[in-house]
């Protein structure tokens, strides 16, 4: 899994040919695009299981910040918007918070905007049934 805007066209080519080499046809290279920082901002709801964000409408504070205006999809630099939101509530990015927002974010492909969050889910389901 990489970001679109993380990746040339050559690393790509190069890590699809890693992925071959080592997986054959079970290996799959997923581009996010956007950027899984877009995926989150989808589940900002979520985020309020992070301490310091508790009771705090997150997508309210985007707006009167001007990060992410009401009215559209993402905010233009969705990375940006995760890091101001978290420098502007002191919270350190980790592992444990990016855990908390994504074992309270509901995953269900039919309400995802981005299709390619939709076709992960989708792989991850056909590779671990159940």
């Amino acid at each position: 899994m990489v970001d679109e805007d993380r990746c040339s066209d050559e690393q790509l080519g190069s890590l699809e040919a890693c992925l071959a080499d080592t997986w054959g046809t079970n290996g799959r290279l997923m581009v996010a695009c956007p950027s899984v920082e877009s995926w989150m901002l989808e589940g900002h709801r979520a985020f309020s299981r992070i301490p310091q964000l508790r009771g705090v409408d997150v997508r309210r504070w985007f707006a009167e910040t001007g990060i992410w205006p009401l009215g559209t999809e993402t905010p233009d630099q969705p990375r940006h918007a995760i890091e101001a939101l978290f420098a502007a509530f002191r919270i350190e990015p980790s592992n444990a918070h990016y855990r908390l927002i994504g074992r309270h974010f509901p995953i269900m492909p039919e309400q995802l905007n981005s299709s390619s969050l939709r076709q992960l889910v989708f792989q991850l389901r056909n590779w671990f049934p159940g």
